[in-house]
């Protein structure tokens, strides 16, 4: 296997999704523009409440998660694979997973935990 660039980039998520986006938007395009091939993003990268309740509030299954988009979307657009480090998911039955996400340079989700 030839030798790959990876880039661990840096976050204190607030509780603000749209500001913790562009943060790590231009975060993730200065790991690209460094020749990162393979980018980590922190536990709870997109969004951090200050309460459970709101983090139950706020939280969005799978399928429709803001942040999960924006991460498959930038997959893409860099061609990287990019893990998120976690983020909040909301199961069927209401609770909470932290789940953790491997997406590929197609923009495809490849992992979970």
């Amino acid at each position: 296997m030839p030798p790959f660039r990876v880039a661990l980039i840096q976050h204190c998520a607030e509780d603000d999704l749209d500001r913790n986006l562009a943060h790590l938007s231009d975060a993730l395009k200065r790991a690209c523009g460094a020749g990162a091939a393979w980018i980590c993003l922190p536990e709870y990268c997109g969004l951090m409440t200050p309460t459970d309740e709101q983090a139950r509030e706020r939280a969005c299954p799978e399928d429709s998660h803001p942040v999960l988009a924006w991460a498959t979307a930038a997959a893409r657009e860099h061609g990287v694979w990019l893990l998120a480090g976690s983020i909040a998911v909301r199961q069927p039955n209401g609770q909470l997973r932290n789940r953790s996400l491997l997406i590929s340079p197609t923009g495809a989700v490849t992992a979970r935990y």
